[in-house]
């Protein structure tokens, strides 16, 4: 199975977004994840892309973001990199199945 579709079912279970509503925790989650990608530049190259992935994937999970300002953030995170790993690819194609659906992503 492809690990974009365990992304995408991951993010999917709950409407994207919809869990800031439904989580106490929401707002710290969003802090965290905001701190995070600011300390990023210092962090080693190998945090960079773990740390950096993990809290694009808090903010698309609880920010709710539209879909062209997730994608932006995901692109803009992955250039930051020398190299793009595979975690932002699976990341986009999970994104863009759990905003417009399996047809989109698709076609």
């Amino acid at each position: 199975m492809k690990n974009w579709l365990i992304g995408a079912l991951f993010l999917s279970a709950v409407p994207v977004g919809a869990v800031a509503q439904s989580c106490a925790f929401a707002p710290e989650i969003l802090a965290a994840a905001d701190r995070i990608l600011e300390v990023r530049p210092q962090m080693p190259r190998i945090l960079q892309t773990w740390n950096g992935a993990d809290a694009v994937y808090f903010k698309l999970k609880y920010e709710g973001l539209e879909t062209e300002n997730g994608l932006m953030l995901i692109e803009r995170i992955a250039s930051e990199l020398n190299r793009q790993p595979h975690r932002f690819e699976w990341m986009t194609e999970a994104y863009v199945i759990a905003k417009l659906g399996v047809d989109e992503e698709l076609s």
